[in-house]
């Protein structure tokens, strides 16, 4: 998602050139710091573990003619839960609470509902299955 120069605040207009979603994490560019390198990198943090999974699952099906078990139903159940949360939940909380708690603020990119965010729903979705 791209956002209009006519919605950034003059602050932003002075600091950056460009503003755009990408996964859910906002990158404004140019990058002023390193902190602010750090802040994109760890916004694709929880995409870390189902990239894994998806090498290892590749990995398997090379090798074996089909994809190894485990990594496999974990890109499933983290697949599965994004949309649940992004179709539904999210659907439910915008309609049902108030505008401060579900909207991003202005300064945002992405525009769709934030609550409940999907980083951190399929973080703990993931981590409760991996320790049962």
């Amino acid at each position: 998602e791209f956002q209009d120069k006519a919605d950034w605040t003059e602050d932003e207009k002075r600091t950056y050139s460009s503003k755009f979603g990408l996964g859910q994490v906002s990158i404004r560019c140019p990058i002023q710091s390193p902190l602010d390198f750090i802040a994109i990198i760890y916004g694709y943090l929880p995409f870390l573990i189902p990239g894994w999974w998806a090498v290892w699952a590749l990995k398997g099906y090379l090798d074996d003619g089909h994809p190894r078990f485990f990594p496999f139903y974990g890109i499933c159940i983290a697949a599965g839960f994004a949309l649940v949360n992004e179709a539904i939940t999210k659907q439910i909380c915008k309609r049902v609470l108030p505008a401060e708690i579900t909207s991003r603020p202005a300064e945002a990119v992405c525009k769709h509902p934030g609550m409940p965010s999907g980083h951190v729903m399929n973080a703990w979705t993931l981590m409760v299955w991996c320790l049962l």
